[in-house]
């Protein structure tokens, strides 16, 4: 089977061209799902395209796949391309071997460019496939393996090599080996870490950033998640780990395994079912899942998600459900017998998997044994792909923390540090929060719930901007997104607001491990709130240190 990389189509013959390529294509092979680039023309101007599939086959080239849902298109003798609806009208659409075409030229084009050739090492080609219909007309101009209708679909390898194999000679193919292979998966999935700057009234300045490839730790680990049993994840904030889990959650369903993602933050599960849409079946928060599975009812003891809870699901394990794939997020924070109830779901034969992501820096409700259960392999992430650089450098200031940003990431504007006194801090978060969005979308961050901070004694409407703790409307236009501190872990925002902070381990509701989840939130802009001059004193003067001044 194809080794399966890049995004999650949410389009539906998409996800079943995708399950027919990993079937189909031989392990060697790469298929990379849902590219997109931006190359600059002749004009000087940036042009951005999308594809849906590249296959990357070794010793030959790549091929640009453009997937159609169309059940019915014909192609006129004038070389016109309609769009057949089901009550027979017809509308006139943009050619899509044309599309195909130009996807194919100018990845490959991009491709040298980054892998330091005048032209791409290898063959290319491209084709445009209709997995829900055929095509009727004359296509006399493509090679017959170019369009491809649903008869078609059980011969998608014999298709791919036919259309490489009148693009050049042999020996042009075979400079595609391996290592370019490789080299050309970790730029095409390049779209996936993106830190996009604010365009705000205070400072336009800022652009968009993209990074060019996954580190090397990254592509290491994404291999590993897919082809050993038994792997266990540790990296810092921002270094990718929820999105690898969903990657590999959206390729064990396309493969028709029983799997299921499993968070500790409730709220988290929330935004992830949101933002994959098609995967909300199988993402859930630990606690619930369990009581969900058991219908046991919490009797109020101080162990009783910790420990009555999982013992119970352990105790049915065998009447349970079992299932092929486990994906643990926030594994950290799962004390007690959590993962061992999850491991009695594992099915116990050769094919099940166990997977389970960690950050003991982020470790906000127990300081137990951070190996407890922990699985056979163990991969390390190192880079923070999330925040601007000169947020990253803070947060290691402050947290006494090492890590590293990911290469050439955009440096971005320092988090703002300023002292508000109590009674003022409500209408200081909410300008802020209007100056740098006036649209709405920024997020306010506290260490304590909504009834016990400055926030409740303020106004729930500013300038058209609606505070709101629900996680369906986190960075949408028109709101303010309000959370503690706790119970935005794992989640992120272009633009937080810190507010109520003090020096760390002052009180029990800021630990230095919320301080590091606060701090390592913002992709864009960081902004802190505080009334204490001890807490303005800290967090200026390591946050000054980190960039230079003292």
């Amino acid at each position: 089977m194809a080794r399966m990389i890049g995004g999650s189509p949410s389009d539906r013959w998409e996800r079943e061209v995708k399950r027919e390529l990993k079937l189909q294509l031989p392990d060697r092979w790469v298929v990379v799902s849902d590219v997109s680039y931006s190359i600059r023309e002749d004009s000087g101007y940036i042009r951005d395209g999308q594809a849906d599939f590249v296959i990357l086959v070794p010793d030959k080239g790549l091929v640009v796949l453009e997937v159609k849902g169309s059940k019915g298109v014909a192609v006129t003798s004038q070389g016109d391309w309609l769009l057949l609806n089901e009550s027979g009208a017809k509308k006139k659409i943009k050619s899509p071997p044309k599309q195909a075409t130009r996807n194919s030229h100018n990845i490959a084009t991009k491709l040298a460019e980054l892998l330091g050739f005048d032209s791409f090492p290898g063959l290319f080609g491209w084709i445009v496939a209709y997995p829900n219909g055929i095509v009727a007309g004359p296509l006399d101009m493509y090679h017959p393996n170019s369009v491809l209708s649903k008869p078609h679909m059980t011969s998608l390898k014999k298709a791919v090599l036919a259309t490489l194999a009148e693009r050049g000679p042999e020996k042009l193919g075979r400079q595609f080996g391996k290592d370019l292979v490789d080299k050309c998966a970790n730029y095409l999935v390049n779209g996936n870490f993106i830190v996009d700057a604010i365009d705000t009234a205070l400072d336009s300045s800022e652009t968009s950033h993209q990074v060019e490839k996954l580190t090397d730790q990254q592509f290491a680990c994404l291999k590993g998640i897919f082809d050993l049993k038994d792997v266990g994840v540790i990296g810092p904030a921002g270094s990718g780990k929820t999105l690898l889990a969903m990657w590999r959650l959206q390729a064990a369903l396309d493969e028709g395994m029983n799997a299921i993602y499993v968070c500790f933050n409730r709220v988290l599960a929330e935004y992830l079912r949101l933002k994959f849409c098609d995967l909300t079946a199988s993402i859930h928060s630990i606690d619930k899942f369990f009581t969900d599975l058991t219908s046991l009812r919490n009797d109020g003891s101080s162990d009783f998600f910790a420990r009555r809870l999982p013992e119970e699901v352990m105790d049915r394990s065998f009447t349970l459900e079992q299932y092929d794939l486990i994906i643990v997020d926030e594994g950290q924070d799962f004390l007690g017998d959590r993962v061992l109830a999850l491991r009695f779901l594992l099915k116990d034969d050769e094919d099940s998997r166990f997977l389970m992501f960690s950050d003991f820096n982020q470790r906000l409700y127990h300081d137990a044994d951070e190996m407890q259960n922990w699985p056979d392999v163990t991969f390390k992430l190192l880079h923070n792909c999330r925040n601007p650089a000169s947020i990253n450098r803070a947060t290691n200031a402050i947290c006494d923390t090492d890590f590293q940003s990911m290469p050439e990431i955009a440096d971005g504007v320092p988090p703002a540090i300023s002292m508000v006194d109590k009674e003022k801090m409500a209408l200081e978060a909410w300008t802020l929060a209007y100056e740098l969005r006036p649209r709405g979308g920024s997020v306010i961050l506290s260490p304590y719930s909504f009834e016990n901070s400055c926030m409740s004694r303020g106004p729930d409407v500013w300038h058209k901007l609606r505070l709101t703790e629900d996680p369906n409307h986190i960075g949408m236009e028109g709101y303010v997104y309000f959370s503690t501190i706790k119970s935005f872990k794992g989640l992120e925002a272009e633009h937080v607001i810190l507010i109520e902070m003090d020096v760390p381990n002052k009180t029990r509701a800021l630990g230095n491990e919320d301080i590091f989840v606060a701090f390592t939130r913002a992709t864009s802009r960081l902004n802190l709130l505080t009334s204490s001059k001890e807490a303005l004193d800290f967090y200026s003067e390591r946050s000054s240190r980190a960039i230079g001044y003292f």
